[in-house]
């Protein structure tokens, strides 16, 4: 049965929104590297449904067969707010490369006799291997920021005795770990004061921790990150609130 015009345009708008999604997310799983194994799983997991849906989506637009009827009013306004909504999901895939961590910040994510490091896929602690502190450090990423790139200029914190904590936030935003800090205070009881900071969108999301009026301490940081994005280069110094909770 042949088809009509409105029917092939939709489907192949389908089947070029499929493979964009395939480009996109195969692309965005090469450009984040390692730190799909070591960032948290949520872009992970966002980025294989994408790879998989997007498939499936392209390979029956080819072997559906013709519709015997046209398509009514409601049935194209629904087609086509699926793909608008599906073209805005592969921006928000583009969008979320997080910027990786390069050579100095990873040097610092190994074990060596003053700091264990260790992580797991919402967290890295750096813990001293001496005598340690009551007061611990918690610690939210920019955004799209890996996690990692943190643990150069936290380290010399740990080597000094205090526990270090740097979350992974799901997709890299911080608004979706508002809960890490009382899951850190929990879980590691021996520390019972923390200082907690953030970069940039981290250190907004921990200002509530503190009070936004009435921070005991305001310091500016350098903050000797390396990461990778368009080169290597030093971010600039970053405001930091902290404070002792």
């Amino acid at each position: 049965m042949q088809m009509t015009k409105s029917e092939i345009g939709y489907r192949w708008t389908v089947r070029i929104v499929a493979i964009l999604g395939v480009i996109v997310a195969a692309g965005a799983a090469f450009a984040t590297g390692p730190m799909l194994i070591h960032g948290h799983p949520a872009y992970l997991i966002l980025l294989a449904a994408a790879f998989v849906i997007s498939v499936t989506v392209g390979v029956r637009s080819w072997r559906l067969p013709a519709s015997r009827k046209s398509a009514s009013w409601g049935r194209r306004v629904v087609q086509g707010m699926l793909i608008g909504a599906s073209v805005l999901m592969i921006a928000v895939i583009a969008w979320l490369v997080p910027s990786t961590a390069e050579a100095p910040a990873l040097a610092a994510m190994t074990s060596d006799r003053t700091v264990t490091v260790t992580e797991n896929s919402t967290e890295i602690v750096l813990k001293p291997t001496g005598p340690e502190s009551p007061v611990g450090v918690f610690f939210q990423p920019g955004a799209r920021f890996d996690a990692r790139a943190y643990s150069a200029i936290l380290r010399p914190l740990a080597e000094a005795g205090h526990l270090v904590v740097i979350t992974k936030q799901p997709f890299g935003i911080a608004f979706l770990s508002t809960g890490a800090f009382a899951a850190a205070r929990a879980e590691h009881h021996p520390v019972t004061r923390w200082v907690v900071g953030g970069h940039s969108l981290g250190g907004l999301v921990v200002t509530p921790l503190v009070g936004w009026w009435r921070p005991r301490t305001l310091k500016r940081m350098p903050c000797p990150i390396v990461i990778q994005s368009s080169g290597c280069y030093f971010l600039p110094p970053i405001q930091q609130r902290i404070s002792v909770t």
